[in-house]
């Protein structure tokens, strides 16, 4: 009996998924909802942002926050009769700092994905269907009216249905992208209202007014990181960007992006949970004797900063952080007429209009918007990049191994474990590894019905909810290391008996990924035509998953990283690099089927992985059968990098082809060969045997062996309860 229970129990493996019978958010929602934040971020499993702890002490209520808000409406010039609150800052940033968490603190609703709409009579809530249920326990009802988005009217519907022609709308610019703006403001302007950027955003004012200002901006020290784990400086970086500025014809390049401005400079920071990365702006200007501008802080480098600029051959000009927008002005003012100024399409309206001169300038400053350089540049990583993401994930398998161990152990013992249990140990175990900085995102740890749940995180508020033998437990989790960031889900039934239908759609989830992870496809293909290859198995008996497939990942940045990425409502490409560093394309990239049965449990596969160069050298199990490479094109596939294993049991291996077994006995002799001895080394015997027991290999007529003996031994322990029951 022993033997078979040991031999039975495992681990899951590849990308992840999110959820079936939840909302799923479409590209042209998602533009009219959150039209501020790139779009690409709204499709993955991981939660948009961190909660924001706001100001729950109740020195004012929502409805007094709303009351002073309106005041300060009506105190504008022209008076403005209705404000827009996003979730957002001035950098399209996925995670916002609390100092940026307006549309929060006015309403008390922690959802990572809302937009407020405050009028002189109306308070409005627009957020899709994740946060239904959130808005109804958080929300103050008298004050504020729940937008359904994708069933009630979108926010631009509303306002010009719902309030008079010359209506003045405001929103504070640099919450919303410029693409965005313009989308709105045509739209009003069409039944003759106006959209006004308020400059000082009033949700700050009010609470200002009402002794409840906001939080200072993190400033945190700045983090050079090394070229060790760069392999590249940030003065070739910059020599790069500034061949393409002069090759458009732009006088300037302006990085409003967070992760953008890290990645060149080759530095870190710690002002937004979990991507390490810090508030700045950088502009580039090929013309001027310090041609990197930064604006950060105080403008006040330290020693330790200027010496690792300067040792990677960057002229940095430092200014404080909140000088960018006078400083785009004039320099608006001092270039020619019809000089031309490059900024990502994700930047803000205030930088736009900055950057022409302001608001009503007649300067004659041309502006080109589009995906910029850096991203890019950073999406198709280097050799040391990609050694750094492999080293990671044999760290980031160590410790998920030894996670799944300890449940395991934890939960047949009858031990009482909880979601935050289970967080707690995972980073826990995490942070015993070199070069970690923390969790690339809030840890998803669901049990049973909470593992259906899209952007689920546990809590510590009572009632806990407690990891039970009998459910499935979906944990998606990553790590944020020096060498690379991590992503990974596996999904596991706590004691090997899942029903047949979470054994079916376990498996063809893992089909799915099976067959995404051995595709071999053209350089060049755009996401939406691999993601059928994830979504087939399901299809076929009419099954899906409401997020995307895949997305692409920072190096020691932020986990979701655009533009490239996988997914059925996308064509983001996946972009490949010429020459002998053909390794990956966008860098490394997550791919994430799944599987929710809502009420009931939740299925997903995550991996990461590279994008590689499929020819008869490659580690790729087509690479036997490749006969050409699409007419010179170059023939790609994956390979995947993440190391943990996948729970066996949880397998009907009569849906799975020889083919897929194979994949997948190599994959895990690979996870074993890799992470065992490592394991031997530090005398971690127990995590050993479950790492060896979960990575056996599969064969048709040994797994139907395998589960006759455990249904045997089943039968057996009933039989013998029963008989115990006669004594009673």
């Amino acid at each position: 009996m022993a033997s078979s229970v040991a031999w039975l129990e495992g681990v899951l493996l590849i990308w992840k998924s999110l959820k079936r019978k939840t909302f799923s958010i479409h590209s042209a929602l998602v533009t009219g909802l959150n039209g501020h934040i790139p779009e690409y971020i709204y499709e993955w499993a991981e939660p948009n942002a961190p909660l924001q702890k706001i100001n729950r002490d109740g020195s004012t209520t929502t409805r007094e926050r709303v009351v002073e808000l309106r005041r300060v409406m009506a105190a504008q010039t022209p008076p403005v009769h209705a404000y827009i609150i996003p979730t957002a800052d001035a950098h399209s940033s996925q995670y916002i700092a609390p100092t940026d968490a307006r549309r929060e603190w006015i309403t008390g609703f922690t959802a990572s994905a809302a937009v407020a709409v405050v009028t002189a009579d109306e308070a409005l809530i627009w957020t899709d269907g994740r946060y239904f249920t959130q808005f109804y326990v958080e929300v103050d009802e008298t004050v504020w009216t729940l937008m359904r988005q994708g069933t009630d009217a979108s926010i631009q519907q509303w306002l010009t249905t719902s309030l008079e022609s010359g209506s003045v709308i405001g929103i504070d610019p640099t919450t919303y992208t410029r693409p965005a703006w313009t989308s709105l403001e045509t739209g009003l302007e069409a039944v003759n209202m106006s959209l006004q950027p308020t400059l000082n955003n009033l949700v700050d004012v009010a609470r200002v007014n009402l002794a409840d200002p906001p939080p200072a901006r993190p400033n945190d020290p700045l983090v050079p990181l090394p070229i060790e784990f760069t392999g590249k400086q940030a003065g070739a970086k910059i020599s790069e960007l500034i061949v393409q500025i002069n090759d458009r014809g732009a006088s300037a390049l302006i990085l409003t992006a967070l992760d953008d401005v890290a990645y060149t400079l080759n530095l870190r920071g710690k002002d937004i949970p979990f991507n390490p990365v810090f508030f700045a702006y950088l502009v580039i200007r090929p013309s001027a004797a310090r041609n990197a501008i930064l604006f950060w802080g105080d403008g006040v480098l330290t020693q330790t900063v200027q010496d690792h600029l300067s040792s990677e051959g960057v002229a940095v000009e430092p200014r404080p952080y909140s000088e960018i927008f006078d400083y785009l002005e004039a320099m608006a003012r001092e270039l020619p007429e019809d000089s031309l100024i490059w900024l990502s399409q994700e930047g803000s309206e205030a930088i736009h209009l900055a950057a022409v001169g302001s608001v009503n300038s007649d300067l004659d400053i041309r502006t080109l918007s589009t995906v910029t350089p850096v991203a890019l540049m950073k999406c198709v990583k280097n050799e040391v990049e990609l050694r750094g993401f492999r080293n990671a994930h044999v760290k980031d398998g160590l410790a998920v191994v030894r996670f799944l161990r300890w449940l395991h152990e934890r939960v047949d013992a009858g031990d009482e474990v909880t979601e935050m249990d289970a967080s707690d140990e995972l980073e826990k175990l995490r942070k015993e590894e070199d070069h970690f900085e923390g969790p690339s995102f809030t840890t998803i740890a669901g049990a049973g019905e909470n593992g259906a749940i899209i952007h689920y995180s546990p809590s510590r508020d009572p009632p806990e909810t407690i990891i039970t033998k009998d459910k499935m437990f979906l944990v998606d989790s990553g790590g944020q290391y020096w060498d690379g960031t991590t992503d990974i889900t596996r999904t596991r039934h706590m004691n090997y008996t899942p029903t047949d239908w979470q054994r079916m759609t376990f498996t063809r989830v893992l089909k799915g990924q099976i067959n995404l992870a051995t595709a071999v496809f053209p350089r060049g293909t755009f996401g939406n035509t691999l993601d059928i290859f994830a979504r087939q198995y399901l299809y076929e008996v009419g099954l899906d998953y409401a997020h995307g497939t895949g997305h692409g990942v920072g190096h020691y940045l932020n986990v979701h990283e655009g533009p490239s990425g996988i997914g059925s409502g996308s064509l983001r490409v996946i972009y490949t690099k010429g020459g002998s560093s053909l390794r990956v394309t966008e860098g490394s990239h997550i791919r994430e089927p799944g599987y929710y049965e809502v009420g009931e449990f939740g299925i997903r596969h995550e991996d990461l992985v590279e994008v590689i160069e499929v020819n008869r050298d490659a580690d790729h199990i087509h690479a036997d059968v490749i006969e050409s490479d699409f007419d010179g094109r170059g023939a790609l596939g994956f390979y995947t990098i993440s190391l943990a294993p996948h729970q066996t049991s949880c397998l009907d291996i009569d849906l799975m082809t020889d083919h897929e077994l194979e994949y997948l006995n190599d994959y895990h002799a690979r996870v074993l060969n890799t992470l065992g001895p490592i394991l031997k080394e530090r005398g971690l015997d127990e995590d050993y045997a479950f790492l060896e027991r979960e990575c056996a290999p599969l064969t048709r007529d040994g797994n139907a062996a395998h589960h006759a003996t455990f249904s045997a031994a089943l039968l057996g322990l009933s039989v013998f309860a029963l008989w115990l029951r006669g004594w009673d």
